[in-house]
């Protein structure tokens, strides 16, 4: 597609993002729950917080879905003072996309706890 100017080029460069971001990407986290327990969960590139809250109230035994409205999940990044709590819909690849360089983990907490 070299030589290739206008419109046409821009749709090659499109066709070969969209080619790019269709790979499935995954990796595997680190999630630390009340009680220092901790858990390892692969994740995907369609994995949402939301998704890592339900399976891992599942794995401490809470089903109902309004008891586990009180869960929340962080990241923690080494070296920084505040956070909170991480968005239901966000992807959990895009949370850790500019952490690579530092030491970070999540922490599955409860408000009650």
């Amino acid at each position: 597609m070299e030589g290739m100017h206008g419109p046409l080029s821009m749709y090659a460069h499109i066709v070969q993002y969209v080619r790019q971001k269709g790979k499935m990407q995954a990796s595997t986290h680190l999630f630390r729950l009340p009680g220092g327990t901790e858990r390892v969960i692969n994740t995907k590139s369609t994995t949402v917080v939301e998704n890592i809250i339900s399976e891992l109230c599942t794995v401490i035994g809470v089903e109902d879905p309004n008891e586990s409205e009180e869960f929340s999940l962080y990241c923690i990044v080494e070296g920084e003072t505040f956070t909170v709590p991480l968005a239901k819909e966000h992807y959990i690849l895009d949370v850790t996309t500019g952490e690579k360089t530092k030491a970070f983990f999540y922490l599955f907490w409860s408000y009650g706890a």
